[in-house]
């Protein structure tokens, strides 16, 4: 299903590593997941709550597959990339 709220999984890796942008995305994350976002840029990642690696595209599957957190993630980086 479509909702016009996709957030590409590329764009969703930018979310996750950029230094300004990142504090949103990990806050949605801990909110969702109980997950945290360490690193920038090209090595960011994503981890549980024991401090596991998380597989980015699983992960963004999942929130795509929610149409709230889905419109929820899309949302913020529409404030983000004003």
């Amino acid at each position: 299903m479509t909702t016009g709220h996709e957030v590409s999984l590329a764009d969703f890796y930018r979310l996750i590593g950029d230094p300004y942008w990142q504090p949103t995305t990990a806050r949605l994350l801990e909110e969702w997941f109980d997950f945290r976002i360490e690193g920038e840029r090209g090595r960011a990642k994503v981890l549980d709550g024991a401090g596991r690696p998380v597989d980015v595209a699983e992960l963004h599957r999942a929130i795509q597959a929610d149409p709230e957190m889905q419109g929820d993630l899309y949302r913020a980086a529409m404030t983000l990339w004003r």
